[in-house]
């Protein structure tokens, strides 16, 4: 029986490994009855649409996205860092909405090269016809770029002694220890986001986010405005760039229309049940809407999801939502 909902999944149109209608039968596959596609900066095009109301199987599924935003300007803007909000049941043909995403895509690559820089002065051979070999698609994400740096061995290597280098430092440093702690928790799919591959790493990248991104309130208007209903993604993983205050402040003034409490995939992204607690009494306090996900990049997410004790609690809330914002439900095949 298909009951779990996922409102958080990506495709081979962003970071994901499958298409839609493969993530659709992943969905399937592992009792998950409603999917939202919601890839980072990007719609699926006029032929993905096609696909997807040509599909006839049992899955409800709904357009969104995942869009990169800066934090709010009050809290430090573009300096401060990027934070994740979920569309859902966008318009995947809202031009100001397509527009944006044809700006972030050539961000993105602005930042890859940047990214490139940074890796070949720590040591890393890689190219960008290695990161373009590892993307499915123009949307090019920092996975990529890992998977590009690690598929060679003399790189693999290196990041093994720059780990050895951070734990060594974190003996006599408590505050590399705890970031070295908090990465051997995650496990080893996050060494190189810890190691080297954002601002916040043991060796930190300078330009680690997309530019030609719109500001946390900027970015609210053109999901709504493209009928839209915004939801803060897996918050409690950017309280250094928004603190618990600041997104209260945002949810104090209508900022937000939801927030996700809940995240369970492969990849050691897992909402501690404390950042669950913490989400859910922001909801609850400031009545905002509830969402639940995978934040799937593979069938194994959906998998993760499915087994978790989370995904019987995620039953019902698309309906809820559905009733509570009356969205366009033509961008869905949800009766």
């Amino acid at each position: 029986m298909l009951n779990y909902e996922s409102l958080h999944n990506h495709t081979t149109s962003s970071d994901g490994t499958q298409d839609y209608l493969d993530v659709l039968a992943a969905a399937e596959q592992h009792g998950l009855g409603v999917m939202a596609l919601t890839d980072h900066d990007a719609l699926p095009g006029e032929q993905d649409l096609a696909r997807l109301r040509a599909y006839d199987g049992p899955v409800q599924w709904l357009v969104g996205i995942e869009i990169t935003s800066y934090v709010p300007r009050e809290v430090g803007g573009p300096e401060r860092g990027a934070l994740h909000v979920l569309g859902l049941f966008v318009d995947p043909t809202n031009r100001p909405l397509v527009e944006f995403c044809a700006r972030a895509e050539e961000g993105r690559r602005v930042r890859m090269r940047a990214v490139i820089k940074h890796l070949q002065g720590i040591g890393f051979r890689v190219t960008e016809e290695d990161v373009l070999r590892h993307a499915p698609s123009k949307n090019i994400v920092l996975p990529h770029m890992v998977s590009a740096v690690m598929e060679k061995p003399e790189n693999r290597k290196l990041a093994d002694e720059i780990r050895e280098r951070m734990r060594v430092e974190a003996e006599h440093d408590a505050e590399v220890k705890r970031a070295y702690d908090d990465m051997m928790e995650f496990g080893p799919k996050q060494y190189p986001y810890a190691l080297f591959m954002t601002r916040h790493a043991y060796v930190p990248l300078v330009q680690d986010e997309v530019v030609n991104l719109l500001d946390l309130d900027r970015t609210v208007k053109l999901i709504r405005e493209a009928g839209g209903v915004a939801v803060m993604g897996h918050w409690f993983f950017n309280e250094n760039k928004l603190s618990e205050a600041g997104l209260a402040a945002v949810l104090n003034r209508g900022g937000l229309d939801g927030l996700e409490s809940v995240i369970v995939n492969t990849m050691g992204d897992k909402a501690p049940d404390e950042d669950v607690r913490r989400t859910r009494e922001l909801i609850r306090r400031f009545g905002v809407a509830e969402t639940m996900g995978s934040d799937s990049h593979s069938a194994a997410d959906l998998e993760a999801f499915a087994g978790s004790k989370f995904a019987p609690e995620s039953v019902g809330q698309t309906a809820r939502l559905i009733e509570r914002f009356k969205p366009d439900l033509h961008w869905s095949n949800w009766a």
